[in-house]
């Protein structure tokens, strides 16, 4: 992973670092309603780097986070949201990233145009992955 972001970072620095972006945004959808699915692309490739995927259960979540997300600022970035139509996650996310437990390794290397993600701390969301529906 230290050779996607930048060879200055140890693993482990990159995996602290995210585990705080993950707790500062995601608290942030929290407060719109139930979400079933977050991802944060680590690929190369610009036009897929740094997106952040959020799945909510209901449409009316979504909406109110939208409206509420949209044009504010993160880290000195304006955020900008759209509503994208990802109906399976096991098609849209790399079988190789999540073969090799989020490790980042994949054939394809910066080409790949599947999500590569991080992995979330605690596994959180790691079902949705599959397709498969959230643990009770």
């Amino acid at each position: 992973m230290r050779d996607r972001l930048n060879s200055t970072y140890t693993d482990e620095e990159i995996e602290r670092c995210y585990g705080e972006f993950y707790e500062d945004v995601h608290t942030e959808f929290l407060k719109f309603g139930e979400i079933i699915n977050f991802k944060v692309c680590i690929n190369g490739a610009p036009h897929l780097r740094g997106n952040v995927y959020v799945q909510y259960r209901a449409l009316e979540s979504a909406l109110v986070a939208h409206q509420s997300i949209n044009g504010r600022y993160f880290a000195g970035k304006q955020l900008s949201c759209d509503f994208i139509n990802v109906t399976r996650w096991k098609v849209a996310i790399c079988g190789e990233c999540v073969k090799s437990r989020y490790k980042q390794t994949c054939s394809r290397g910066r080409t790949c145009n599947f999500i590569h993600c991080f992995r979330n701390p605690g596994g959180d969301y790691e079902w949705a992955d599959s397709d498969r529906p959230p643990p009770k």
